[in-house]
């Protein structure tokens, strides 16, 4: 299960939407609970999206 999960957040539009914010913060934030808790949000909007996306593309297909 961790290993679909790492690949949930490590393909596709993860680059874009949560690798390259994640860096960003991690890189220009010094405070590490601040970078986790940023890093937290970052992690439901992505998953939000990925979940809406799938459900816009499974409702056109029916």
């Amino acid at each position: 299960m961790k290993e679909y999960i790492k690949q949930f957040y490590n393909e596709g539009l993860a680059t874009i939407f949560y690798k390259k914010p994640i860096a960003y913060v991690d890189k220009n934030i010094k405070n590490k609970n601040i970078v986790k808790f940023i890093s937290l949000i970052i992690k439901v909007i992505y998953t939000i999206l990925a979940i809406c996306f799938a459900g816009y593309i499974l409702y056109k297909k029916l």
